[in-house]
């Protein structure tokens, strides 16, 4: 009898999650996280085929993502909403551009080293990259919402603790996340054409190249996000209430 009703109250729970708006696309997340590795794009613990559709989701998650901290910090530092200053739409977009070309390059030059050994095009370490930015665009507000606060309490007032522990934890996080989605399942992708020590020094090369070559592309920041009108009567307003 205790094991049929607990079977049942696991499907209960089990049914009222799934009607949580975007169930399925959290779910893939974290399935995703648990379960990165790279297979032939249909065959992973989330296929690679669809990250599109995710991605998009996962814009639609960062806008819900910034709302929240807006409500839970509000009054608590200066800029309690980020959307404010920076450009909702143009920032998404910037976002964007980033996941999409750090993928062509990523895919391109592990293209050009294991194209001889296995001819085809390699396409899902492009997708590979889409769906790790999926989960990685996740932590942007948070990004975004700190850098902002903290750099108007560096001119205004002091850094309070907390912040300096978040400022902190979230490179930390992204960094793992970095490695543990994209660096080492490419690794393992590379190790099936090469010796591991080999794809190891490869994989390195492509990252290093990869972020290097990303910091030099065309910049989309400065005025395209900043409202800089809204910027400049907030420093303002910090700057009248500071002095008095």
């Amino acid at each position: 009898m205790g094991v049929k009703m607990h079977i049942n109250l696991k499907k209960l729970l089990r049914h009222i999650a799934t009607t949580i708006p975007m169930y399925e696309f959290i779910s893939d997340l974290i399935t995703f996280i648990r379960r990165p590795e790279i297979y032939d794009g249909q065959h992973e613990y989330v296929p690679l085929y669809k990250p599109g559709g995710n991605y998009i989701k996962s814009l639609i998650l960062v806008g819900v993502i910034t709302g929240l901290i807006s409500f839970i910090a509000k009054g608590s530092v200066p800029v309690d909403n980020t959307s404010l200053i920076l450009k909702p739409f143009a920032f998404l977009l910037i976002l964007s551009y980033q996941a999409i070309s750090f993928g062509m390059i990523i895919w391109a030059l592990v293209f050009a080293f294991v194209f001889f050994k296995e001819k085809k095009l390699h396409t899902v370490c492009f997708l590979q990259t889409l769906h790790a930015y999926s989960v990685m665009n996740l932590l942007i507000p948070a990004f975004m919402f700190i850098g902002i606060n903290r750099i108007i309490l560096i001119v205004f007032s002091t850094l309070p603790f907390w912040m300096d522990i978040i400022s902190l934890t979230l490179p930390l996080i992204f960094f793992l996340m970095t490695y543990r989605l994209l660096v080492k399942p490419i690794q393992q992708y590379i190790s099936r054409h090469y010796n591991n020590l080999s794809a190891w020094i490869i994989t390195a090369f492509i990252f290093s190249l990869g972020f290097w070559l990303l910091g030099h592309l065309p910049s989309l920041y400065n005025n395209n996000v900043i409202d800089i009108n809204n910027m400049n009567s907030l420093l303002n307003q910090l700057k009248d209430n500071f002095h008095n």
